[in-house]
Protein backbone atom coordinates (compact mmCIF):
# COMPACT_ATOMS: atom_id res chain seq x y z
CA UNK A 1 0.00 0.00 0.00
CA UNK A 2 1.36 3.41 -0.63
CA UNK A 3 -0.53 5.81 2.37
CA UNK A 4 -1.94 4.49 5.28
CA UNK A 5 -5.50 6.30 5.74
CA UNK A 6 -6.15 7.28 8.99
CA UNK A 7 -10.43 7.35 9.35
CA UNK A 8 -12.28 10.31 11.16
CA UNK A 9 -15.16 8.81 12.44
CA UNK A 10 -17.00 11.64 13.65
CA UNK A 11 -16.51 13.62 9.89
CA UNK A 12 -16.14 10.44 8.04
CA UNK A 13 -19.94 9.94 7.91
CA UNK A 14 -21.12 12.53 6.89
CA UNK A 15 -23.19 13.24 3.23
CA UNK A 16 -22.33 16.67 2.57
CA UNK A 17 -18.67 16.21 2.91
CA UNK A 18 -15.77 13.54 3.74
CA UNK A 19 -12.37 14.15 5.15
CA UNK A 20 -9.63 11.84 4.58
CA UNK A 21 -6.50 11.67 6.79
CA UNK A 22 -3.50 9.95 5.31
CA UNK A 23 -0.05 9.20 7.47
CA UNK A 24 3.08 9.32 5.29
CA UNK A 25 1.38 8.72 1.72
CA UNK A 26 4.59 8.00 -0.85
CA UNK A 27 2.28 9.41 -4.14
CA UNK A 28 1.86 12.67 -5.08
CA UNK A 29 -0.52 15.35 -3.07
CA UNK A 30 -2.31 15.88 -6.80
CA UNK A 31 -2.65 11.85 -6.70
CA UNK A 32 -4.47 11.48 -3.34
CA UNK A 33 -6.99 14.71 -4.23
CA UNK A 34 -7.72 12.87 -7.11
CA UNK A 35 -8.86 9.63 -5.44
CA UNK A 36 -10.72 11.28 -2.57
CA UNK A 37 -12.51 13.31 -5.18
CA UNK A 38 -13.12 9.75 -6.49
CA UNK A 39 -14.21 7.94 -3.11
CA UNK A 40 -16.49 10.68 -2.53
CA UNK A 41 -17.88 10.90 -5.86
CA UNK A 42 -18.62 6.64 -5.90
CA UNK A 43 -22.53 6.47 -6.25
CA UNK A 44 -23.42 10.06 -5.78
CA UNK A 45 -23.07 10.77 -9.61
CA UNK A 46 -26.18 11.57 -10.95
CA UNK A 47 -26.55 12.04 -15.26
CA UNK A 48 -29.29 14.66 -15.31
CA UNK A 49 -27.06 16.80 -13.18
CA UNK A 50 -23.31 18.26 -13.25
CA UNK A 51 -20.88 17.03 -9.88
CA UNK A 52 -19.93 20.34 -7.84
CA UNK A 53 -16.90 18.98 -6.07
CA UNK A 54 -15.45 21.10 -3.88
CA UNK A 55 -11.68 20.50 -2.04
CA UNK A 56 -8.94 21.61 0.41
CA UNK A 57 -5.50 20.26 1.52
CA UNK A 58 -3.98 20.86 4.60
CA UNK A 59 -0.31 19.30 5.62
CA UNK A 60 1.43 19.25 8.11
CA UNK A 61 4.98 17.08 9.03
CA UNK A 62 4.18 13.32 7.68
CA UNK A 63 0.11 13.99 7.44
CA UNK A 64 -1.86 15.46 4.70
CA UNK A 65 -5.45 16.01 5.40
CA UNK A 66 -7.94 16.25 2.42
CA UNK A 67 -11.55 17.21 2.72
CA UNK A 68 -13.92 16.82 -0.25
CA UNK A 69 -17.71 18.02 -0.61
CA UNK A 70 -20.59 19.82 -2.95
CA UNK A 71 -19.90 23.33 -1.10
CA UNK A 72 -17.36 25.65 -0.34
CA UNK A 73 -14.62 23.85 2.41
CA UNK A 74 -12.18 24.76 4.13
CA UNK A 75 -9.35 22.15 6.01
CA UNK A 76 -6.12 22.56 8.23
CA UNK A 77 -4.26 20.48 10.57
CA UNK A 78 -1.36 20.91 12.51
CA UNK A 79 1.33 19.03 14.68
CA UNK A 80 1.34 20.90 18.21
CA UNK A 81 4.80 21.74 18.57
CA UNK A 82 7.00 23.84 21.26
CA UNK A 83 6.32 27.30 20.14
CA UNK A 84 6.16 30.78 22.07
CA UNK A 85 1.54 30.60 21.83
CA UNK A 86 1.13 33.29 23.83
CA UNK A 87 3.79 35.82 21.81
CA UNK A 88 2.48 34.78 18.71
CA UNK A 89 -1.87 35.50 20.12
CA UNK A 90 -0.62 38.31 20.91
CA UNK A 91 0.99 39.19 17.62
CA UNK A 92 -1.16 37.64 15.09
CA UNK A 93 -5.29 36.80 17.45
CA UNK A 94 -7.50 39.56 18.52
CA UNK A 95 -7.96 40.31 22.18
CA UNK A 96 -10.80 37.61 22.89
CA UNK A 97 -8.56 35.04 21.54
CA UNK A 98 -5.85 35.49 23.93
CA UNK A 99 -5.25 31.83 25.42
CA UNK A 100 -3.25 30.24 27.94
CA UNK A 101 -2.46 26.70 26.66
CA UNK A 102 -0.92 25.31 23.82
CA UNK A 103 -4.38 23.27 23.33
CA UNK A 104 -5.76 25.87 22.68
CA UNK A 105 -3.60 28.06 20.72
CA UNK A 106 -3.88 25.21 18.27
CA UNK A 107 -7.32 25.07 18.64
CA UNK A 108 -7.93 28.60 17.35
CA UNK A 109 -5.17 28.50 14.57
CA UNK A 110 -6.25 25.07 12.91
CA UNK A 111 -10.07 26.65 12.74
CA UNK A 112 -9.11 30.36 11.42
CA UNK A 113 -6.73 28.64 8.70
CA UNK A 114 -9.78 26.76 8.05
CA UNK A 115 -12.02 29.26 7.63
CA UNK A 116 -9.97 31.53 5.56
CA UNK A 117 -9.09 28.54 3.24
CA UNK A 118 -13.06 28.00 2.55
CA UNK A 119 -13.16 31.44 1.40
CA UNK A 120 -10.63 31.36 -0.70
CA UNK A 121 -8.44 34.26 1.50
CA UNK A 122 -4.76 33.67 3.01
CA UNK A 123 -4.74 34.10 6.58
CA UNK A 124 -1.73 37.14 5.67
CA UNK A 125 -3.35 39.90 7.34
CA UNK A 126 -6.69 38.21 8.74
CA UNK A 127 -5.54 35.95 11.35
CA UNK A 128 -6.43 38.80 14.02
CA UNK A 129 -9.95 38.72 12.70
CA UNK A 130 -12.64 36.98 14.37
CA UNK A 131 -14.06 34.41 12.84
CA UNK A 132 -17.96 35.40 12.19
CA UNK A 133 -20.37 33.45 14.84
CA UNK A 134 -22.21 31.83 11.92
CA UNK A 135 -19.79 29.79 10.16
CA UNK A 136 -19.86 26.34 11.05
CA UNK A 137 -16.44 25.17 11.71
CA UNK A 138 -16.01 21.77 13.18
CA UNK A 139 -13.28 20.40 14.90
CA UNK A 140 -11.74 17.12 14.14
CA UNK A 141 -11.55 14.66 16.27
CA UNK A 142 -10.07 10.88 16.64
CA UNK A 143 -6.79 12.40 15.42
CA UNK A 144 -3.30 10.98 16.10
CA UNK A 145 -1.99 12.41 19.45
CA UNK A 146 -0.41 16.04 19.40
CA UNK A 147 -1.92 16.40 16.08
CA UNK A 148 -4.86 19.34 15.88
CA UNK A 149 -7.50 20.42 12.79
CA UNK A 150 -10.75 21.80 11.87
CA UNK A 151 -13.04 21.87 9.05
CA UNK A 152 -14.85 24.53 7.39
CA UNK A 153 -18.02 24.05 5.93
Amino acid sequence: MLFHRIPILKIFSEKKFRVYLFDNPRVTHSELIRLCIADWLDGKLNCHLPAHVHWSKSDSDDYVAIAVGSKQIGVDIEVGRPREFEKLCRRYFSEEEQVKTADEFYGIWVRKEAYWKKVKKGINGNLSVVIPEHSSIITLEGLPNNLYGAVAL
